[in-house]
């Protein structure tokens, strides 16, 4: 790692005001995500440590989720301050129900942007409680990739170009997601035919979780 280094600045909107409690997300540092929020004067701090000869690119990127504005600035390791003024970003919007037309409550949305590879902070967006997703203060001009789930159901994954992000707001397609209320159980054997305790066994299915499970003493999962 290199040594210890600390990134401050101010956060504006776009009148130039500061930004107050505006959330920051700092990455990829160290494989992950490092957050922080402004003061009441617009003012934010980060501490970390970069990866001696990592030839990923840091990136700074600020979220208004109260006024939907965002900003986002290449991070460079000799950087000790660095201020933004964020942009009206975009609000991307679905409805989420099952097969039945029941909505989807729970359901939840992560998004990651497509062309740096890494999620949002702070995640994931959650429906309301008539099964509608809003996600608010994206950038806008960038690609993103959306994985919304909801227990006890497979998994839809959508996929934004750069293109259709361009506008203020965009409607996506309702999402339909299956409900996954099948089970399987069986008796797993070894190549004698005889019962095989302690064998892990996964199952894969397109838009699904990957659940596991162990055999029991019988062979039995």
């Amino acid at each position: 790692l290199s040594p210890p280094l600390k990134l401050t600045g101010t956060v504006r909107d776009p009148d130039g005001k500061p930004a107050a409690g505006v959330k920051l997300s700092l990455f990829p540092v160290q494989v992950r995500t490092v957050t922080s929020q402004t003061d009441s004067d617009g003012r934010y701090e980060f501490n970390w440590q970069a990866r001696l000869n990592q030839e990923e690119t840091e990136w700074l990127l600020a979220r208004d989720l109260n006024r939907g504005f965002a900003a986002i600035h290449e991070v460079d390791k000799t950087m000790t301050n660095l201020d933004l003024v964020l942009q009206e970003g975009i609000t991307l919007s679905t409805k989420v129900s099952d097969t039945d037309g029941q909505l989807l409550t729970n359901a939840t949305a992560a998004v990651s942007l497509l062309t740096r590879g890494f999620g949002l902070s702070p995640q994931p967006a959650t429906a309301d409680e008539h099964g509608n997703l809003r996600i608010s203060a994206l950038l806008r001009g960038e690609g993103y990739s959306l994985e919304i789930t909801a227990p006890g159901h497979t998994s839809d994954t959508r996929r934004l170009e750069a293109d259709d992000t361009k506008t203020k707001l965009l409607e996506l397609p309702p999402v339909v997601l299956t409900p996954a209320d099948g089970e399987v159980s069986g008796p797993d054997l070894d190549a004698d035919g005889k019962p095989a305790a302690g064998i892990e066994v996964q199952m894969f299915s397109a838009g699904m979780p990957t659940p596991r499970t162990t055999t029991d003493s019988n062979g039995h999962l």
